[in-house]
């Protein structure tokens, strides 16, 4: 392998050290072991002296620097200590910031051109990857920032003029604007995931019953969300497909429901009851606070409606979203209302807990569209 090739493989060594390691530096003997490695071949003295000479080459902090590429860094001369001379992401992550504050939804392509104006390109930044050809290793970076740091949960919509606007939620809790969809197509679709227009099962087949349990609940453990990069918020199509599973799961939860209560007041032998159970939300919309009508006896016997707000979430301890309508109704409801927290959809057995009375005593709500979550002193 020639010099050219050597400083790349190099350059890739030292990522991979000091990725596993989380280290500023690496050793010459960890370059040697890795690069051998990744090269495939024994790590013997000729190998050990081409690593050396290529390393001085390409560090201007050395004599025998060529005057080019200048890839490698060292700690100190003849310290054995070495890292690449790149820009890496903790030095990238303010000014990616700062970029989509100053343009909101901006895409990949855009966001790397912005950067580059402001950003001066070392001969590491500009190095080729090892791993995918043709890219610089800033490009990587780059990439892997956006990939990995998407958050399109936080894509808001507010109609203005019979359209659908975009909004994202910034860094502060600010509301941040983004655009105004440039596709009939794509606006219409999300019109009518919005409004719920769309076909909703009337029915579940039967075949998958709900198990009613007493688990307790307890706070999520939430990881540290400082320092995300929140990017790509104009890719709707992705908001689009999520949001439509979302629905989907939502109408699958809410049939479950509607049959567990006929099936309840079945066992209960009152078949007149069963039959005047209605599924509110499919039938006459959102706008009555509570998904499902359905009754109960109590202990003498006598029944009374219960009004039904139906959560699905993969598991009973997740956050959920309640609306301030929804809240509301509950709020002034309390002797009525109940909310079945659905878990484990998607599995043979899902799982519902019912939850009865004051909400506030089990639950936090935050903002206007309420993300609800469980009280950590419960």
């Amino acid at each position: 392998m020639n010099n050219e090739s050597l400083k790349y493989i190099i350059s890739q060594a030292i990522s991979n050290i000091l990725s596993k390691t989380k280290r500023e530096y690496a050793t010459l003997n960890e370059i040697y072991n890795e690069v051998s490695n990744l090269k495939n071949e024994r790590n013997n003295k000729g190998l050990r002296a081409q690593i050396r000479g290529r390393l001085q080459e390409c560090c201007s902090q050395y004599d025998g620097y060529l005057g080019k590429d200048d890839f490698f860094q060292t700690k100190e001369k003849r310290s054995g200590l070495w890292k690449n001379k790149i820009t890496g992401e903790p030095e990238l992550t303010p000014y990616i910031n700062n970029i989509i504050r100053q343009y909101p939804g901006i895409g990949t392509a855009m966001l790397k051109s912005k950067l580059y104006e402001i950003v001066n390109l070392t001969a590491g930044d500009q190095a080729l990857s090892v791993t995918r050809s043709g890219e610089m290793k800033i490009d990587q970076i780059m990439r892997n920032l956006v990939s990995h740091k998407d958050r399109h949960r936080d894509i808001k919509f507010v109609k203005i003029k019979r359209r659908y606007k975009m909004y994202y939620l910034g860094d502060d809790d600010e509301i941040v604007d983004v655009d105004l969809y440039e596709n009939t197509t794509q606006e219409d679709t999300v019109y009518n995931i919005i409004s719920k227009e769309k076909e909703q099962p009337s029915e579940c087949n039967g075949k998958t019953q709900l198990k009613f349990v007493s688990d307790d609940l307890v706070p999520k453990q939430t990881k540290n969300k400082e320092g995300k990069i929140f990017i790509r918020k104009n890719d709707i199509n992705a908001w689009i497909k999520r949001e439509e599973s979302k629905i989907k799961n939502g109408n699958i939860a809410e049939g479950l429901v509607f049959e567990a209560e006929k099936k309840k007041l079945q066992s209960l032998s009152r078949n007149d009851l069963a039959k005047k159970v209605k599924w509110i939300s499919r039938d006459s919309g959102d706008g009555y606070g509570y998904d499902i009508l359905s009754y109960d006896l109590d202990e003498n016997g006598n029944e009374f409606e219960i009004h039904i707000e139906v959560k699905s979430t993969v598991n009973l301890n997740d956050d959920f979203i309640m609306s301030a309508n929804e809240l509301q109704y509950a709020k002034a409801h309390k002797d009525s209302y109940r909310l079945y927290r659905i878990a484990k959809l998607k599995s043979n057995c899902p799982v519902c807990k019912v939850i009865e009375g004051d909400l506030d005593s089990i639950f936090k709500f935050d903002s206007n569209e309420f993300k609800v979550s469980i009280k950590s002193d419960n």
